[in-house]
């Protein structure tokens, strides 16, 4: 008699509990079934459930040794989970979602644009993560175009550092609550990125409402010459574009007073209470920290990275670009003074 080669069936797996309880050998049930003993062996051992104890034995209850419901139930997940996904059966979005991982993008960014110029939802960021972290995307390394670079999805722990307190700084549980909602134009956070070569940084700026960035390539970490950064690129813009300054307490910041404008610290080892800019970091980090980004002596490619950042949509802007977003605030804020 042939075989069998297509899944097994709810009633069979039924049939197959009862000819176990009737002490019916696996082979004689293949035979039954039509189906291969080899099948039927590996189908028991995959839903046996463990061994009962000896009290059990003791009690004269016999032990189970196959569970037809759990059994479906677990192919059916098998099944859907095998089941070709919607990114693999559209090779045009599967091509999209590829090319824009490979600009910078996140899954958020890619889903919320998509869903912004088809006027509906084509796919959601949680499926692109599934297809990303699928054995396909594995095999593709998909992973290496998200911000953190992570094989597996969680979190990492991380240990922190003493650093010793910026002199005459004011805490960040003293900046007004409104500038932590994001709720008011023309607040800043700042950090330094450092790199592995000595002497290699970049100064960051990221405004928090609009999260549109500013940075400048820097040699060194002296406080004097963080200073003089942060005001040439805070000088370019008006007034009310520049109202604060949120920092960490590293040393660079040290000659905050010299800025004219508000300024606020972090707790010690407290870096998520400045996230805008941690997270623009963490977009910036894989392209800025290889070194031929730094080595040129040009600055049109480190310019041109920064306006592809400004440029690229943020679901926390109901995917707008922060371009987009800090241009209208700036109009808003003309429109006022006049």
């Amino acid at each position: 008699m042939g075989h069998c080669y297509q899944q097994l069936r709810e009633w069979e797996r039924s049939e197959i509990n009862r000819l176990l309880c009737l002490g019916t050998s696996r082979a004689e049930i293949g035979r039954r079934l039509g189906r291969a003993r080899s099948t039927i062996h590996r189908e028991i051992g995959r839903n046996a459930p463990p061994r009962a104890g000896p009290r059990l034995e003791r009690r004269g209850r016999p032990r189970a040794i196959y569970q037809p419901v759990a059994a479906e139930r677990r192919a059916q997940r098998l099944r859907h989970a095998h089941r070709g996904t919607k990114i693999g059966r559209l090779s045009q979005l599967g091509a999209h979602i590829r090319d824009h991982l490979a600009m910078g993008q996140s899954p958020e960014q890619i889903a919320g644009r998509l869903r912004l110029d088809q006027g509906r939802a084509m796919i959601s960021h949680e499926s692109i993560y599934r297809f990303i972290y699928s054995r396909a995307g594995h095999r593709e390394k998909l992973h290496n175009y998200l911000a953190q670079a992570k094989s597996r999805r969680g979190r990492r722990a991380r240990l922190g550092q003493t650093k010793p307190l910026i002199p005459d700084r004011i805490s960040i549980h003293e900046r007004p609550p409104e500038i932590k909602r994001d709720l008011v134009f023309g607040h800043w956070e700042a950090d330094l990125m450092h790199f592995g070569r000595t002497g290699l940084s970049a100064l960051v700026l990221t405004e928090q409402k609009s999260r549109f960035l500013l940075a400048a390539r820097q040699l060194g970490k002296k406080s004097i010459t963080t200073a003089a950064n942060i005001k040439r690129l805070l000088d370019r813009l008006p007034a009310a574009a520049s109202a604060s300054l949120t920092f960490d307490n590293g040393g660079e910041f040290a000659a905050h007073r010299s800025l004219g404008i508000s300024t606020y610290f972090c707790d010690p080892h407290s870096p998520w209470q400045k996230g805008a800019v941690e997270n623009t970091i963490g977009r910036l980090r894989r392209i800025l920290s290889q070194p031929e980004s730094f080595n040129t002596q040009s600055d049109d490619p480190f310019d041109a990275l920064i306006a592809s950042h400004n440029n690229t949509p943020r679901k926390c802007l109901r995917f707008r670009t922060p371009m987009e977003a800090f241009l209208s605030q700036i109009q808003t804020s003309v429109a006022l003074d006049l």
